[in-house]
């Protein structure tokens, strides 16, 4: 049986894989290890290029969540902005008794997604899925 802690990082990852956030390419491990270990020189240079490898990692995941996160918020202005819906908060009226259809703003955040950051419709489509209707909790083991 798996842990909470376990079940948490597995759904992180799932989340990640359906936006589209690889884990990231793994280096070439040859066959025979060396017999010899590595200078430290070569070790702090492989550290480097290791670490400087992550953060260019990182710093992609967090620009592709940025720009899913801006191609949403602005698929939900575009859906308020049509249906008048701030003007209609304003004059007292309940959120809850409003239909809103949501489909106009996935198509928007698509369209941004695709038109403006330059994703591939297919990632475009299963990171808006996974963000808009990912579950609360992943399935149980």
């Amino acid at each position: 049986m798996q842990t909470e802690t376990e079940r948490a990082r597995w759904a992180a990852a799932f989340a990640d894989q359906l936006a589209g956030f690889a884990p990231g390419p793994y280096p070439d491990v040859p066959e025979k290890a060396p017999a010899r270990p590595a200078s430290p020189a070569t070790r702090l240079k492989r550290s480097q290029e290791n670490a400087r490898a992550r953060a260019q990692r990182a710093r992609d995941k967090a620009r592709r969540a940025a720009e899913l996160d801006g191609a949403i918020a602005d698929g939900l202005r575009s859906v308020m902005r049509r249906r008048k819906v701030l003007e209609r908060l304003r004059d007292g009226e309940e959120m809850s008794r409003m239909a809103v259809c949501i489909e106009p703003a996935l198509g928007v955040a698509m369209e941004r997604l695709v038109d403006v950051y330059g994703w591939e419709r297919p990632l475009a489509s299963r990171a808006l899925t996974a963000r808009l209707l990912r579950p609360s909790k992943p399935p149980p083991a």
